[in-house]
């Protein structure tokens, strides 16, 4: 077996995805699997032409085409398109057989629409070799490594799109406690695609960066770090317990959260997945403290789960926490056991031997 990755040079929090594939290429190697790494559509079908692929795998948009036509197609590959946001921000391929998607969320599988293959449902994994232990003599410190966009700029986009009414009616309307992804979709059903991917990117902007924002700043027990692209942002004052420490790469990152006894994660755009920030915290040997949702809850086996409508605030999770951090992080490795990059892969790998290769023969 032979898989073909497709470098689409995405740049984008963690500067390009190639930081995922090599982690992906690390996986392969774990799993003695034969892998070869692409960046150009003419070494794409060369390898395709020339060596026995099984099947191929990109990160974010597909760009290997050959005059409009993708290559999984001119070439009847089976291929595995890993989404790593939101399906309502891509021109989403309804009509081949060769294509399957993987969704970080599972609820994004119901708002995607026909799909001629099922989809997997992967989150972004961690690297168990750079496992971690918790440690006592970190820094007694949030991290929150996400960007934070200014509101007010934000506001003004809004103000400046063709879109402004539909916009403004779904933020006025939506209940800021819970997931808003599925309700947008209910909203802009009907709409063209080039409509609901403006109204999306609008509308999860500023919604996702207010909820930060509110999150941020109902801290007020322990300092906040914030490593980002950030802006000069009114709504966060930049005081003794917050601090704008800059934008890290993927694997600078890391070493960030090694550095702190908690890592933050608020991302109200997903509803039924754990973040890699989550994970990867985890793994940097921090605690992790992440918004509620359908899987990261006290029910699912995430205690440090906080509300943003206030009734289980992050002050509180961090106060109930202090007994016994070293068991608590136990308890959330064990949360997350199964999400590590060689996981995921093994699961691509079952699909395609049982789905896909039977197809092909």
């Amino acid at each position: 077996m032979k898989i073909l990755l497709l470098n689409n040079n995405f740049y984008g929090s963690y500067v390009s995805n190639q930081y995922f594939y090599s982690e992906l290429v690390d996986a392969c190697q774990e799993l003695g699997v034969a892998c070869i790494f692409v960046s150009r559509l003419e070494d794409a079908i060369a390898a395709i032409e020339r060596q026995d692929i099984s099947f191929s795998l990109c990160l974010g948009v597909f760009p290997y085409r050959l005059e409009g036509t993708p290559l999984y197609d001119l070439y009847n590959l089976p291929h595995y398109q890993w989404l790593s946001d939101n399906p309502l921000k891509f021109h989403l391929d309804h009509h081949s057989v060769n294509i399957t998607y993987i969704f970080i969320d599972k609820q994004f599988s119901d708002i995607a629409g026909t799909l001629q293959q099922n989809p997997l449902i992967l989150p972004l994994g961690y690297s168990k070799k750079k496992k971690q232990p918790f440690s006592s003599k970190k820094v007694n410190a949030i991290l929150f490594p996400g960007q934070i966009r200014n509101l007010q700029s934000i506001r003004q986009q809004i103000k400046k799109s063709v879109y402004r009414k539909e916009i403004l009616d779904f933020i006025e309307t939506y209940n800021y406690d819970t997931s808003y992804i599925q309700k947008l979709q209910t909203f802009t059903q009907g709409f063209s695609a080039d409509k609901k991917i403006e109204i999306f990117r609008l509308t999860n902007s500023y919604l996702r960066t207010n909820k930060r924002i509110q999150a941020i700043n109902s801290i007020h027990t322990l300092p906040v770090y914030i490593a980002g692209e950030n802006y000069e942002n009114p709504e966060i004052p930049e005081n003794k317990n917050i601090r704008f420490i800059g934008k890290y790469d993927y694997f600078e990152i890391e070493k960030q959260m090694n550095r702190y006894r908690y890592v933050l994660n608020i991302d109200p755009n997903y509803h039924a997945t754990i973040h890699e920030r989550i994970s990867r915290g985890i793994n940097a040997g921090s605690i992790s403290i992440s918004n509620w949702n359908d899987v990261v809850n006290p029910d699912g086996g995430f205690s440090m789960a906080f509300r943003f409508d206030g009734t289980i605030p992050i002050d509180e999770l961090i106060e109930r926490a202090t007994s016994d951090l070293s068991e608590l992080h136990r308890q959330q490795s064990g949360f997350i056991r199964e999400l590590s990059w060689k996981d995921s892969l093994e699961r691509i790998l079952y699909d395609f031997t049982q789905n896909k290769r039977g197809r092909l023969d």
